[in-house]
């Protein structure tokens, strides 16, 4: 993975039939994440911290910890 990894995306030809051409390495540990189930675990939390404390753009913990 890497340079030659970026090179394949950059020069895939995606126009064949049902990407095809989309040569690329699929690493289980890169595309085992599954977010729909992530946002489900945080729903909850975070519904009732926005209802408790109204919404914040979100920001880096460097940032929150300088205010």
């Amino acid at each position: 993975m890497g340079e030659t990894t970026r090179d394949k995306w950059h020069e895939a030809d995606i126009g064949g039939e049902r990407g095809t051409g989309l040569d690329l390495p699929m690493p289980e540990w890169l595309l085992a994440f599954d977010a729909e189930a992530e946002a489900c675990l945080a729903f909850e939390e975070t519904a009732r911290d926005i209802g408790e404390n109204g919404y914040r753009f979100p920001c880096l913990k460097a940032e929150t910890e300088r205010v």
